[in-house]
């Protein structure tokens, strides 16, 4: 039986912030090398590429299409038995597609350049130029050139980790400070 001054269910053994002993602000990419200007360079180039070349490219290529379907240009012998809505619809929607992946594969390079004028030390950037063949080492963890930066990297990620909650340290809620972590097993007799 429990007493009447305990805490109703799990309060008792896990205090009142719950079970999670995870940071309270979750980054999804807690192990990236990734620089803060490169994730804001690759958030620019997609924004970049999607309004500046592919939407465009894909409402061209849409249209065309359509209007050289209306005008009977795209009548194929191919699309015979389909009927002719299906046919023209997936024609345009086809066209639209390819235009969009042009459009992408079009500012490629022009992100590169990006990459290397604004993040020349970063991690893509040292891609960039090893594909080129610009960079004569490969870049890998492996390369006795880059195990500093890798140091670098992981002691950088390591005090981001360790100062997740406003440069404290990990800290125990004051409801179970002085509770063993076995106690919810041992006191329903798991253990």
């Amino acid at each position: 039986m429990m007493a009447t001054s305990d805490p109703p269910g799990d309060l008792k053994y896990w205090g009142s912030r719950g079970v999670s002993l995870a940071p309270t602000t979750r980054s999804g990419d807690k192990y990236s090398v990734l620089s803060p200007i490169e994730k804001h360079i690759i958030a620019e180039c997609q924004e970049e590429a999607f309004y500046y070349r592919s939407l465009p490219l894909s409402l061209c290529f849409g249209f065309g299409s359509h209007s050289f379907y209306n005008l009977g240009l795209l009548n194929l012998p191919v699309f015979e038995r389909l009927p002719r809505q299906v046919v023209k619809w997936g024609l345009v929607a086809g066209a639209g597609v390819l235009g969009f992946w042009m459009g992408q594969l079009s500012y490629s390079n022009h992100c590169a350049t990006k990459f290397l004028n604004r993040a020349p030390e970063g991690v893509i950037a040292l891609d960039i130029r090893m594909k080129a063949g610009l960079q004569l080492y490969p870049y890998s963890i492996f390369s006795p050139n880059n195990h500093e930066k890798w140091r670098q990297l992981s002691s950088m990620r390591e005090e981001e980790k360790l100062n997740f909650n406003e440069g404290r340290k990990f800290e125990i809620d004051p409801e179970f400070k002085d509770q063993n972590v076995l106690s919810p097993n041992i006191l329903d007799g798991r253990v």
